[in-house]
């Protein structure tokens, strides 16, 4: 065989998943370099890291393939474990001026001790170049980190997950958000947030006009000061092309911020809504009166929408259906209804043509026609999926768009049965247009749902 090109070599292997690329690296000098980036590309410290794995950071070779650093360090069991984590971390000490590429950090901490001196020369070593930092950890812990007051100069995307530790106030009593303040440069395109325990309200208040800031995805138990995010949607609506809000209900009774936030701000048209390409929203619990407004403010512009926690009736999902069917922007709905029915897929399918992707969360299936509002509760659901099987596959929807469908009964976790494949199935044999189920970009079926590709339910 002549020899290949060394850039067709390097081609083939970008499309090699890195899990097996990793082992490649005796095949030829183009599969040796890729491989060694796959392998050096990340790394990973944890309890069991060896630290071999970091020695060989001192060579020169391996140190420059390096572009992201993660920590993953969630508890601690007795004091050999600790013992091993301070070796790990005096030797990382150590390579920290042989790593001169870092832009993404990831930390991810629980209950163990946090080496504050090695996150401070960990944090001046990179912060100024860093692009990409992500941090999961309590509060103190959290604190702690960034005890040395690091500055990020550089940093295009910011994700906190802040959960409850012990306490940690100033001499005062309050809270420094000072130390977590630090964590926001203007420059910051992607902010994630997510709190279960402080309330953000003040940090939202200290944070910076940000240049471009695109994407906000906020998620929190409480909120004592709807305005301080409000303020943040309506000084950067002229960039802001993706917003996800999530109202974390900890308890039977949440603070229902989300309720006041819409009360006082979005429907009082004082939030600009009308440059958004993705919504998410997820209250604890809110009227679809009040989510109906935010609906149709951003129905211009959208072609990503999730609606999730608030379980949409068939009527209230045919209003949502007609707000966005003028425009016919919208690519992808999520969405939690109380029941799937045959004309659910009727009026998505007419309504929506331009659909690409559906993502359907149901709590039961009505199968035949004109019966969404009869008492079915006497008919199994298999039954039910089975009627429901039968008719939509005998429906044909070739203006439909549609390419990939995945339907669930479980909000979180998703997870497929018979009932969830047949469904999904029956509408892909009714749309030729879709070419993925269940958001696997394939149209495979677990072997044992084989049959009903062919037989009924």
């Amino acid at each position: 065989m002549p020899d290949i090109p060394y850039d067709v070599w390097e081609c083939v292997a970008s499309y090699i998943p890195d899990e097996y690329l990793k082992e490649l690296y005796s095949l030829n000098s183009a599969f040796f370099h890729a491989s060694m980036a796959a392998r050096y590309r990340t790394v990973k410290l944890e309890r069991y890291t060896n630290l071999k794995v970091i020695e060989h950071l001192r060579d020169s070779d391996i140190s420059k393939l390096v572009r992201r650093i993660e920590f993953h360090y969630h508890w601690l069991f007795n004091r050999i474990i600790a013992g091993i984590l301070r070796a790990q971390f005096s030797a990382m000490s150590e390579m920290l001026p042989y790593l001169n590429d870092i832009q993404d950090i990831s930390v991810f901490w629980g209950t163990v001790k946090v080496p504050v001196e090695f996150f401070a020369s960990l944090w001046n070593a990179f912060g100024p170049n860093l692009k990409k930092l992500a941090i999961d950890a309590p509060l103190p812990k959290l604190i702690r980190m960034l005890a040395s007051h690091p500055t990020f100069l550089s940093l295009e995307d910011l994700e906190l997950v802040i959960h409850e530790g012990e306490n940690v106030t100033t001499q005062d009593g309050a809270l420094d958000e000072g130390y977590i303040h630090r964590c926001f440069s203007p420059t910051i395109h992607r902010l994630k947030m997510t709190s279960y325990y402080l309330d953000l309200s003040n940090i939202f208040s200290l944070l910076p006009c940000f240049i471009n800031l695109g994407v906000l995805h906020v998620a929190m138990v409480t909120l004592s000061d709807p305005t301080a995010l409000a303020n943040i949607l309506t000084q950067h609506a002229h960039t802001l092309k993706d917003v996800a809000l999530k109202e974390i209900a900890l308890t039977k009774q949440p603070d229902q911020w989300m309720r006041r936030f819409f009360g006082e701000h979005v429907n009082e048209h004082t939030l600009p809504l009308s440059n958004l390409q993705s919504l998410s929203l997820i209250p604890a619990h809110l009227p679809f009166n009040v989510l109906e407004p935010c609906l149709r403010r951003s129905s211009d512009t959208l072609t990503s929408l999730t609606l999730l926690n608030n379980r949409l009736t068939y009527d209230q999902l045919e209003v949502v259906v007609t707000i966005f069917s003028h425009a016919r922007l919208l690519k992808k709905l999520h969405v939690y209804v109380f029941t799937i029915t045959p004309e659910t897929f009727d009026l998505l399918a007419s309504e929506l043509s331009g659909l690409a992707r559906l993502i359907l969360i149901y709590s039961d299936i009505i199968g035949l026609s004109g019966s969404a509002h009869i008492n079915t509760s006497h008919h199994s659901q298999l039954e039910q999926c089975r009627l429901l099987r039968r008719e939509v596959s005998q429906k044909r929807y070739p203006q439909w768009k549609l390419q990939d469908i995945t339907v669930s009964q479980r909000p979180k976790g998703v997870q497929f049965g018979l009932r969830e494949w047949s469904v999904m199935t029956a509408v892909a044999k009714a749309t030729p247009s879709v070419r993925s189920l269940a958001g696997q970009g394939n149209m495979e079926v677990p072997e044992e749902y084989h049959h009903i590709y062919f037989d009924e339910v």
